[in-house]
């Protein structure tokens, strides 16, 4: 994971797919009128939470980047209950991106200064542990949420951003990452 400073979060709560998938959509536009994206092949990761509602959100994005020629925009649909690519040390992705968040924080390669406190406290309250096959597992959603009285979307979304599935090409990239906003 490379030195990463985090742009303050975009928010949304829409239980309407197209909605969340035109605010991506016109952040990607936001981003790739920046003027280092298009020199050296910068280019930017969307990382979407593809349980749920995310995974028709994912569909549209990508489709609206294809429409648009955005060939420098790679659009991921991210499950984050699947395999893990250390499955011997981590019980799924989630807890393996968890890991990797909180090894990050600790080696001082993320920059916080802008993330707001309610992310911070997010960041901070899963608990982990480790099974009996020696797995890392961090604790459920539910057990979270009971915890901070509120859904940790803003965190699970944080460390979504630098994932980089095994299919993409590894460069500079900027990544921005959605995860669906729930009602609670």
């Amino acid at each position: 994971m490379q030195d990463r400073k985090f742009m303050p979060q975009r928010r949304s709560r829409h239980d309407d797919p197209m909605k969340a998938s035109g605010e991506i959509v016109n952040a990607i536009r936001e981003y790739r009128n920046w003027p280092i994206i298009g020199e050296g092949g910068v280019r930017i990761r969307v990382n979407i939470d593809a349980i749920g509602v995310g995974w028709g959100v994912a569909g549209r994005v990508k489709e609206v980047c294809e429409e648009n020629g955005w060939a420098d925009v790679e659009v991921n649909a991210v499950k984050v209950s699947e395999q893990a690519s250390k499955p011997d040390q981590y019980k799924n992705l989630r807890a393996e991106l968890w890991w990797a968040a909180r090894e990050a924080c600790h080696d001082k390669l993320w920059d916080l200064s802008e993330v707001d406190d309610h992310c911070i406290n997010e960041l901070t309250t899963p608990r982990w542990s480790e099974n009996s096959s020696g797995q890392i597992e961090v604790e459920k959603r539910e057990k979270i949420v009971a915890r901070l009285k509120r859904s940790p979307d803003n965190a699970s979304s944080l460390i979504l951003a630098p994932f980089v599935p095994p299919k993409s090409s590894v460069g500079e990239e900027v990544s921005v990452s959605y995860a669906a906003g729930r009602r609670r």
